[in-house]
């Protein structure tokens, strides 16, 4: 069984958010029977990631965090992983980044290092919420739009498919979520629409996307 590192730093709304939602990617990890390494909350350090890098054997890493296209974020938004990450801490990996534009560069960075494949965004990842549910954000229904497709990235390559379709999953799935929100009376349906669509755009795969955990 594979090796499986997530992140879920929770220090403001949107990592919250996202790391709550990662909850399920777990769930489905373990009934897969992968050892899952959570690091949750101030844990999404960089010290704590590298140790058990390189303590471990692992297959994929799913990183969740603000970003850039040269660097992507965990706690306090710490930086985890940039251009001076050491190749033998991700030589042979697959990592899924659901971070702001780290797909529009460091993403070929790290492929040169040595990692197998990444999937990740070359524009902003984006989603809505509902201020109805910020105290219970695996309730909101505006942030299901966006994060169950983008779930699907990571619970799909933990199943044993590809990368390439773990991608392609993802995408049919969230062109699905945007025809049914375009038809909704949903109020704002035209930000959503643009948001998840910028989600699909940005939506990239480098490396080997024949690759498999």
């Amino acid at each position: 069984m594979a090796g499986i590192i997530i992140t879920r730093p929770n220090h403001d709304q949107i990592t919250t958010y996202i790391s709550l939602w990662s909850e399920a990617v777990i769930l489905f990890a373990k009934t897969k029977g992968h050892s899952i390494f959570d690091l949750f909350s101030k844990k999404a350090d960089r010290k704590s990631l590298e140790q058990y890098l390189t303590t471990n054997n692992l297959s994929f890493l799913f990183l969740n965090g603000h970003g850039s296209s040269d660097e992507i974020c965990g706690y306090n938004d710490e930086v985890l992983l940039d251009d001076e990450t050491q190749p033998t801490l991700i030589l042979g990996l697959i990592i899924y980044a659901r971070s702001c534009n780290a797909g529009e560069n460091l993403g070929q960075i790290l492929v040169t290092k040595g990692v197998k494949a990444f999937i990740g965004y070359t524009k902003s990842f984006s989603f809505a919420t509902s201020n109805k549910f910020v105290f219970r954000p695996k309730e909101d229904p505006l942030a299901r739009l966006f994060l169950e497709p983008s779930n699907l990235v990571a619970t799909t390559i933990i199943k044993g498919n590809t990368v390439q379709e773990a991608h392609q999953r993802s995408v049919l799935e969230m062109r699905k979520t945007l025809s049914e929100m375009i038809l909704s009376n949903i109020p704002n349906k035209k930000d959503y629409a643009f948001a998840l669509y910028n989600n699909m755009l940005g939506q990239t795969v480098i490396g080997d996307g024949q690759a498999k955990i």
